[in-house]
């Protein structure tokens, strides 16, 4: 994952103030990064990815549980296709 993808999947999850899922969170990470290596995955971001970082930070920072979940969940499509997971 680029730096800045990293940053913004920090930022969500320690908005959550929650310490099960700020550890979940860098296992994860960790997880992914390695998996990403193994199967020598291009790390390209998607214009949508970027679009999707931006509208869930707006929902955290306006406290919108429903909506920073609704753009989540966009988010994961969009990470599925442009994987092709």
């Amino acid at each position: 994952l680029s730096s800045a993808a990293s940053d913004v999947y920090k930022r969500q999850v320690q908005a959550t103030h929650n310490e099960f899922s700020v550890k979940l969170m860098e296992l994860l990470h960790k997880a992914l990064i390695q998996s990403f290596r193994e199967n020598k995955v291009q790390q390209t971001m998607s214009e949508d990815s970027l679009l999707d970082h931006q509208l869930i930070m707006r929902f955290l920072q306006n406290r919108d549980a429903d909506g920073a979940k609704l753009a989540m969940e966009l988010h994961m499509k969009h990470a599925l296709r442009d994987y092709k997971i």
